[in-house]
Formats: structure tokens, sequence, C-alpha cells
């Protein structure tokens, strides 16, 4: 039969009347803002045991140490713990506050957790449920000592937690009587070394580990934070982005939390995709119910795809999303919402690609005739093209007809080499095109030699949104071929031949 002695005080270990030192780790310094942490996945050594004090003899004290640097009064402390272990009732826990060899104050935390065992053959038996995940605050409803779970049945099975998990509990009740026992350190300033000591006080159940402990200075509630990466660094038109989502909660449990994500800016979201994710009304906001945030919790993930719109105005260089998370203030307000929100810029790799085409109809013309030649361009890229024009040199041995081209051309005179141009503005990335003319007349009299007309015509814009994504199909020449004849009209007039003899 197991015996189990009520210590409300932890012990250096005696072998052969020999004093084992504490076992200490190595001291982390850190700065107080917000919860101050260490994760020292430390082994907490079983108790060897004694046959004649039925295996009640404590264990080796390990010790992990928090260093605070910076200053600041402590209004109210809470202490997070996170430790597995079989049998919690073996367990004592103390935290003391210390500058230099100086022991501000010392108070013990969790202390031999006795829980609630039926028929137990124990006044005060120690609590058999397993694993320690809570924050210790003065004001919980829930005691350390008194609620511990009980794994009746086995107690070596690890899946009955001796507390639930990311709950609140008032640390051990001291000799006084006095519910909790972290306010000694009220009024203090944080600064100095904290230390958290820890055995184990009867064989068999051990070891255990303590992983990660923090003090979290004057928070009185919860912290829910969020930080949100795309899965790219920049995207072209019509391509999709993925958001994701990482939340957690630094304080204390935040109640029915919600995320909120603000569709960007010339992009589309389909529900339907991502279930879970809601419209609010007929706004550009997507919320997602996340339910109740343990405290001290991290590394909940979500996702977030949206469509980027194809093509893009003109000037969208960017998208810039924006996301946030709250809870319904039951726990408490959030103590930093400064973590409340987070925003991801993704640039966008957007340009237009002007397109010019011309033909003269595929003809030939003499000397003296006219050519004309329609000028179809467009805009095949992914952004609007802004400033738009289009240039065309007047050929040799030719002279504009401005009486016959499309209004708009601006040229400085209609001679040949003059360029001519014309403004269309801007032009949308729309796929449709659009069509202008330019009308010359050929000289009456040509060179010898000239066998064509030769014409190019270019389109262009300022490239205030990107370099134009193909420069190649941004001009068009057209060879009109002369047509060498004299032009002058043969009349043959046949008269019968009449012979006399």
């Amino acid at each position: 039969m197991r015996i189990e002695p009520v210590l409300k005080f932890f012990l250096p270990l005696m072998i052969s009347g020999l004093m084992l030192a504490p076992i200490l780790l190595q001291p982390k310094p850190a700065l107080a803002d917000g919860p101050v942490c260490i994760s020292p996945n430390m082994t907490i050594p079983d108790s060897p045991g004694d046959p004649h004090s039925n295996g009640a003899v404590p264990g080796p004290v390990v010790t992990s140490t928090i260093i605070v640097t910076n200053a600041g009064p402590i209004a109210d402390l809470n202490l997070y713990i996170s430790a597995t272990h079989t049998y919690v009732g073996d367990l004592v826990f103390t935290l003391t506050h210390k500058i230099g060899d100086t022991v501000l104050g010392s108070t013990a935390v969790i202390s031999r957790a006795k829980g609630i065992r039926p028929g137990g053959a124990f006044s005060q038996p120690a609590c058999t449920g397993d694993n320690i995940n809570i924050i210790l605050d003065d004001e919980a409803s829930l005691s350390v000592h008194d609620d511990c779970n009980e794994d009746v049945d086995n107690p070596d099975d690890p899946t009955v937690l001796a507390y639930i998990d990311g709950e609140s509990y008032r640390p051990y009740t001291n000799t006084l009587g006095v519910p909790g026992a972290l306010y000694i350190f009220d009024g203090q300033d944080q600064i100095g070394s904290w230390e958290l000591t820890m055995n184990d006080n009867f064989e068999f159940d051990g070891p255990g580990t303590l992983h990660q402990w923090c003090l979290l200075f004057n928070e009185p509630g919860p912290d829910l934070q969020i930080d949100k990466q795309a899965n790219v660094a920049s995207i072209t038109p019509g391509g999709a982005i993925t958001y994701n989502l990482t939340y957690g909660n630094n304080g204390t449990q935040a109640n029915n939390a919600v995320i909120t994500e603000t569709l960007p800016a010339h992009t589309s979201f389909s529900p339907s995709n991502l279930p879970g994710w809601q419209q609010v009304g007929a706004t550009n906001q997507y919320i997602y119910q996340v339910g109740n945030v343990a405290g001290l919790s991290s590394g909940h993930q979500i996702t977030f795809t949206v469509t980027v719109n194809k093509p893009l105005p003109a000037g969208v260089n960017n998208l810039t999303n924006v996301v946030e998370i709250g809870h319904d203030g039951t726990q408490g307000q959030d103590f930093n919402t400064i973590n409340n929100q987070d925003t991801e810029v993704t640039v966008v790799n957007a340009a237009p690609n002007l397109q010019i085409n011309k033909t003269d109809g595929n003809i030939s013309v003499k000397p003296g005739g006219l050519i004309t030649y329609t000028l179809y361009y467009t805009n095949a890229g992914s952004q609007t093209a802004t400033q738009v024009v289009i240039s065309d040199t007047i050929p040799s041995n030719t002279m504009f007809r401005s009486d016959l081209s499309s209004a708009g051309w601006s040229c400085p005179n209609n001679n040949a080499g003059s360029i001519c141009t014309l403004n269309i503005a801007s032009l949308a990335t729309n796929g449709v095109g659009s069509s202008v003319t330019f009308v010359v007349k050929v000289n009456d009299s040509l060179p010898a030699g000239v066998t064509a007309i030769n014409n190019t015509a270019k389109i262009g814009d300022n490239g205030a949104n990107g370099t134009d994504l193909n420069l190649l199909d941004n001009e068009d020449t057209e060879a009109t071929p002369i047509d060498s004849g004299s032009g002058e009209t043969q009349f043959h007039v046949y008269l019968p031949l009449v012979v006399k003899n």
C-alpha cells in the first residue's frame, strides 16, 4: 500500500548522511514586456524512495531561473506552468523573487495537490491526475490544491488530466489559510531573478518534465495575437494568394474569439472554397468564428485565399490585406491590442502589353495615288496603359492627307519625314482593339528605282504602370508596291481592208 504523507515544503535529498545540492539550470535573461517565458524542458527527477517511509522521500530539487531586466511595479502577478508528470500530487512548486542574494518573497504555488478520491484511505490523499498546463491566478475560482482531477481507476494513465488545460487556478493555500499565494509579490518591482523550484516527493511516478513557465506581470485578461503570411511575395492578375493566419493567446482564456478579414481591393473571395468563413452582410469583410482560445496557447492556423482580378486598373502596384482578431470581453479586456491586427502587402506583377498592326488593304499604288493605312491597336497586357500615343512617320515620296485621315493626328507639317502623333489617353486591358486611319498621297513623280512606299507605325505609353511586357509588337511596317505602268489608256481601231483591182 502506498503511504502519502502531507508535505508542504521540500527538502534537499539526504542519502547516507550526505546532502545533495539542488540541481540548477543556467539562468536566462529576459525583458518584462508582456509575458516573460522560458522553456527549459527540464527533467524533474523521481524521488529515490525509502523502504522505511513507504517511498515518501523528497527528491532532488531542480530550479529554473528567469532574470527580468526591466523595472516596473507589480500590480498583479500570474504564473503559467506547463509540465508533464504522472500523479501530480507528488509535486511541489515554489516561486522565489530575489535581487542578488536578497530574497524578496517566496511561496509554494503547487504543493501536494490532494484532489478528491471517493473512499480514499487518507485524510488528504495526493491527486492522482496527470500533467500541468494552467495559469496560477489569485483571483481564479478554482483551486489548484482542492480541484485536482483524480484518476481513480488507473493512476498511471496519462489521459486523465489533473487540471483543465489552459484554465486558471488559485495557487496553493498557505498555512494561514489565505486563498492564493502570488499576492505576496504585489507592490514589488519586477526586476531581479525569479526562481521556480520543484521536486518529486514520492517514488514510482517519475521522472517528469518542466516544459515552460511564464511570469505574467499585470495581465488581468486575454492577449490575443495574430500573424499573417502570404504564400507568394508577388502575384500576377488572375492568380491566387493564400494568406496563412496563425493566432494565439498570450494572456488568460479568451471567449468567443472572431477573426475578421478585409478583402483586398481588386480581389474576390468565394466562401464555399474555404468553409467556416462568412461574409458580413454585403461588405468586403469576412469573419471566422474561432470560439474560445485557451490562455498561453499558440500555433493555431487557418487560411484565407483570394483571387486577383484580371485586368487591373492603372496604378495598382500592390495588394494590401488586413486581418484582425478579437473576443467578447467576458474574461476581461485584451491588454495588448497592438498584436490583434496584422497587414500583408503583396507586390503585383502587372503591366500593359500594347500591340499595333498596320495594313494597306493589300493594294498597289500608282504615282499620284492614295494609300489608306488602317492601324489596329490593343492592350493585351494585365494592366491599363496610360498616356498612350500612336506615332507614324510620313513615308518618303508622299505627303500626309489629314482631311482623309482619322481626326486627332498632329504633324509638324504634311511632308515626308514628319512624325505624326495621335493621343489615345488610357487603354484598358479588355482585349478589345480599336483602329484609326492614316492616309498619304504618293508623289506624281518618283525617283528611279523606287518600287514601294514603306511606312512604320508605333505605339507606346508613359510607363507609369510598368514596362511593356513585349516591345516587339509595339510597331509594324507596311510596304506598298508601286504600280510602274504609264497610266495611259490605249485605244485600238480596227478598219476593214479594201483591195481594189
